[in-house]
C-alpha cells in the first residue's frame, strides 16, 4: 500500500490510523467469522479505502474540484466509486469462494449495497480528510508570510534613508524642474511613484491588480529612457482586472527579465510584447521577448526563477502554472495564478 504523503501529516500518523481501523475491523468481524476470514476482510478494507480516501484528497479534488472543474470532478468520482466498488465486491466473492465456502456462492446483492454505503462513508470522510489538511497549510503558510513580511521590512528599514525625506526630495526637484524640462519632470513624478509602491504596498498582503498595472508601465516608461532607440513593447490586458487582488511585486520580476535580458542597445527593432489575461477564475500572465545573451545572463535568470518560483509556492502551493521556453532566440515566460474573491487560496 503506497501512502500519498503531503507535508503536515506524517506518515507514522497515517499508518498508525491505519493499524488502528484494521484492527478494529478484525475484531468486528471475529463475531461473525473465522480467524482467516476476519483477517482477509479487514485486509480488503484497508487495502480500498486508501485507494478512495487518497485518490480523491490529493488528485481529484485539487485537480478538478479546486479548479472550478466540477463536472469533470463528479465524472471521475464516479468513475473511481464504481470501479472500486465493483473491484471490491468482486475480489471478495473470489476470496470466499476459493477458500472459506463449503459451495460456491453467487455474487450478492447485499455485498454490493453493504460495500457501496461503506465506501460512500469514506468517499465523505476523504473531503473532511482534505479540508483537515487545507486549513493546517492554510494556516502554516500565513505563518511563513507573516515571517517573509517581517523580514522583508526589516531589509527595508535596513536600506531606508528617511523615505519621507526622499518623497520631499523628489517632490522639490520636480516642481524645480517641470517648467525647464516637463518630460524629466514626467518621468521624476513615475519614480517617486514607483518609489512610494515599493515601501507602501509590498508591505500588504494583496493588491489590486490594476495597481500592479500601473505598476508595471511606470517601470517599463523608466526604463525606456535608458535606451537609445525607442522600444516597441505590446501590453495587451483582457478581462475584468477592477476587483482582481495578487500578491504585490508577483508580476515585475518577468517584465524586469525584457529590460535585463532581451533587449541590445545597438539595435533600433528592439521588440517585446506582454499579455494579461482574466478568465474563468484564472490571471493569465505572459512575456515574449527576443534573446540577447551576456555574459552571466543564466545565473542571473535561474536566480529570479528560482525566487518567482519560491513566492509563488509560498502564496499558492502546487496550484499554478511557471513556464520558461526559449526557441529561435525567442524567450517565452508563461504564469497561471488562481484568483479568488477577497482573499488568497492556499493548498
Amino acid at each position: 500500500m503506497v501512502l500519498i504523503l503531503k507535508k503536515g501529516l506524517t506518515w507514522k500518523l497515517q499508518l498508525l490510523v491505519w493499524i488502528i481501523i484494521f484492527i478494529s475491523s478484525f475484531i468486528s468481524n471475529l463475531q461473525y467469522d473465522s480467524v482467516a476470514e476476519s483477517l482477509s476482510d479487514a485486509a480488503m478494507l484497508v487495502f480500498f479505502y486508501p485507494i478512495i480516501l487518497y485518490t480523491n484528497a490529493y488528485i481529484l479534488l485539487p485537480r478538478f474540484y479546486y479548479q472550478h472543474k466540477i463536472f469533470k470532478y463528479v465524472c471521475w468520482v464516479f468513475v473511481l466509486l464504481l470501479t472500486t466498488i465493483i473491484i471490491r465486491v468482486i475480489a471478495v466473492n473470489a476470496v470466499f469462494n476459493a477458500f472459506f465456502a463449503v459451495k460456491r456462492v453467487p455474487l450478492s446483492v447485499n455485498l454490493f449495497i453493504y460495500t457501496s454505503f461503506s465506501f460512500i462513508v469514506i468517499f465523505i470522510f476523504s473531503i473532511i480528510f482534505r479540508l483537515a489538511i487545507d486549513y493546517y497549510q492554510l494556516n502554516a503558510r500565513h505563518a511563513e508570510i507573516k515571517i517573509e513580511q517581517v523580514q522583508t521590512e526589516l531589509q527595508m528599514l535596513k536600506h531606508q534613508v528617511q523615505p519621507h525625506f526622499l518623497f520631499n526630495t523628489l517632490n522639490n526637484i520636480y516642481y524645480i524642474i517641470q517648467n525647464e524640462a516637463p518630460q524629466s519632470a514626467v518621468l521624476i513624478a513615475r519614480l517617486s511613484s514607483i518609489i512610494r509602491y515599493f515601501i507602501e504596498e509590498s508591505r500588504k498582503e494583496k493588491v489590486f491588480l490594476i495597481d500592479e498595472i500601473t505598476l508595471l508601465k511606470s517601470y517599463m516608461e523608466l526604463e525606456s529612457i535608458r535606451l537609445r532607440y525607442a522600444m516597441q513593447i505590446d501590453f495587451t490586458v483582457i478581462g475584468e482586472i477592477e476587483d482582481v487582488l495578487i500578491p504585490p511585486l508577483l508580476l515585475l520580476p518577468m517584465t524586469e527579465n525584457i529590460f535585463k535580458h532581451g533587449i541590445d542597445r545597438r539595435r533600433e527593432d528592439n521588440m517585446a510584447q506582454i499579455n494579461l489575461t482574466v478568465n474563468d477564475g484564472n490571471l493569465y500572465f505572459s512575456t515574449r521577448n527576443k534573446i540577447h545573451r551576456i555574459l552571466g545572463e543564466k545565473e542571473s535568470t535561474q536566480t529570479g526563477i528560482q525566487n518567482l518560483r519560491k513566492r509563488l509556492t509560498l502564496y499558492y502551493g502546487d496550484n499554478y502554472d511557471l513556464n520558461f521556453k526559449s526557441e529561435n532566440d525567442i524567450f517565452l515566460v508563461e504564469l497561471m495564478i488562481p484568483i479568488y474573491e477577497n482573499q488568497l487560496h492556499y493548498y
